[in-house]
């Protein structure tokens, strides 16, 4: 399966996840849709599922903790999933 098309499945399974007041505080479906983001990358998509879940553990605290600063701007998904994604590779060659 090729990477937008996986990134696309991730993102149409996310949204039948039902909208509550305690799922909506957590952002829940943006971080499931900027983790596709995370998975279309090439060196991150060759990994292994330990460093992918590194990865996405990655993404999801640079989320939450940056979420706030990031407020009113395009391609913050996009931007969070690329910073994971390096971080994730430079941290797979140096461990």
């Amino acid at each position: 399966m090729s990477a937008v098309i996986s990134a696309a499945l991730v993102g149409l399974l996310g949204t039948f996840i039902p909208e509550t007041k305690r799922i909506e505080s957590t952002h829940i479906h943006a971080n499931i849709y900027m983790g596709a983001f995370v998975g279309m990358g090439s060196k991150i998509v060759e990994a292994g599922p330990w460093e992918i879940l590194l990865v996405s553990f990655i993404g999801s605290s640079i989320y939450f903790w940056m979420s706030r600063y990031f407020k009113g701007f395009g391609g913050r998904l996009g931007l969070i999933a690329f910073i994971s994604s390096v971080l994730g590779f430079v941290l797979r060659l140096y461990l």
